[in-house]
């Protein structure tokens, strides 16, 4: 009874992760997945002082990203104390802050000819309170430098002038999701860098930008699919 009774739910997640593939459109370009792209790991050796108690736990480093122009780093935006107005990470518990002007970067590698893609969440985070500010932001791809600084000899990215969407008031979550797809020709062109920038704020008021990093899909059908086959399991020897 148990043994059927698994084994229907097994083929419906199955079918339901078919399913789901199915309405999935080819795509034409690669995701690439950024480490640590959604700042769970932290250095406990750059925290601020306090951290633990009712002052908000900052650290001023991000492990895996090169940091330059301005302030960066990561926190757990639902940390008490935190005066400002942030909504709580998309994913997991930490995100990326990043004062104005800020840039963080990690190097993607010596790229095949092709065409990729990689995404992350962006929301402001309110210095000020009451205020509607947004910041901006850019997400890009560089080559022909490195990742300490911007200075590329070619590059692709998002619409300057892009906003992150508004947080007034501490019940407020609103993220909104970046794509960015791009194309790296034929031939060498050395390691590729993606790169988030704060560009500063539009309107009056002062704001950080957060960033954080979505789930992969591919890993949510892997889940489904390993918690169906866990499920689909011999009967043990003793109750046969």
């Amino acid at each position: 009874m148990l043994q059927n009774t698994l084994a229907r739910f097994c083929f419906g997640c199955a079918a339901a992760v078919g399913l789901l593939t199915l309405a999935i459109p080819a795509r034409a370009d690669v995701p690439l997945t950024l480490y640590n792209a959604g700042f769970e790991i932290q250095n406990p050796f750059d925290q601020t002082a306090g951290c633990g108690s009712s002052t908000p736990c900052y650290n001023y480093s991000i492990v895996g990203w090169s940091q330059d122009r301005g302030s960066s780093g990561t926190f757990d935006p639902t940390t008490p104390g935190d005066t400002a107005f942030a909504p709580p990470a998309h994913e997991g518990n930490n995100v990326a802050w990043l004062s104005s002007g800020a840039y963080i970067a990690q190097d993607l590698g010596d790229l095949s000819a092709g065409t990729y893609s990689i995404s992350v969440w962006v929301a402001t985070r309110e210095l000020t309170v009451g205020s509607s500010s947004e910041a901006e932001y850019r997400l890009g791809v560089g080559t022909g430098g490195d990742a300490a600084s911007p200075l590329w000899t070619s590059w692709q990215q998002t619409t300057p002038g892009a906003t992150a969407p508004a947080n007034p008031n501490a019940a407020s979550d609103n993220w909104a999701l970046v794509p960015l797809v791009f194309t790296v020709p034929t031939g060498p062109t050395g390691d590729w860098y993606a790169f988030v920038a704060n560009d500063g704020t539009a309107g009056s008021g002062s704001t950080q930008l957060e960033v954080d990093a979505p789930e992969p899909l591919a890993l949510l059908l892997l889940v489904i699919m390993i918690g169906c086959l866990a499920l689909f399991r011999p009967k043990s020897a003793r109750f046969e």
